[in-house]
């Protein structure tokens, strides 16, 4: 991988030793045909970054796009095809098909990739959970994502936010 494209992103930090963020939309675990310029996915991949010398991993899964605002306008369905929270079922299904492919994706990379420590993140559950407990919640959105996730209880394995890259 050509990393001088991204000087731009690694001269912000004085050090990068202990790592970077290098996450973005559209990022995959295998290499793509595509890039993102012709509709495709982000330069980045697991595998490339890996055999550069990065150990840890925190792998997002995808929301749940039949609760999104613009899927909702976009996509009207009968009334029978929301579930208690509003959202379209069957968008949900096809987030939740992708999500256990792509966990079961990571577990076989964990095995294949020994010496780094990948976790995977299920912000499906935590997205859903704000969505459809919406009103139990009084936090600003973001913070009380990031109060979920701290702490591990939406991780595999469940790795505290502090521990992750060690």
């Amino acid at each position: 991988m050509d990393w001088n494209i991204y000087v731009p992103i690694l001269i912000l930090w004085d050090q990068t030793s202990h790592g970077a963020d290098f996450a973005t939309a559209a990022s995959t675990i295998k290499p793509q045909s595509r890039g993102l310029s012709e509709g495709g996915f982000s330069p980045f991949y697991l595998e490339s970054v890996y055999d550069e010398g990065a150990t840890s991993f925190w792998i997002h899964n995808t929301v749940p796009f039949g609760c999104l605002p613009y899927v909702l306008a976009s996509f009207p369905v009968n009334a029978s095809e929301y579930d208690d929270a509003g959202c379209i079922i069957s968008y949900n299904k096809v987030s939740e098909y992708f999500n256990q492919k792509l966990k079961e994706t990571v577990v076989e990379l964990s095995k294949e990739l020994s010496s780094a420590a990948i976790t995977y993140v299920d912000m499906y559950a935590v997205k859903y959970r704000l969505i459809s407990q919406a009103e139990k919640y009084d936090e600003a959105t973001n913070k009380w994502i990031f109060n979920q996730i701290i702490d591990g209880k939406f991780s595999d394995p469940p790795v505290l936010l502090k521990m992750a890259c060690h």
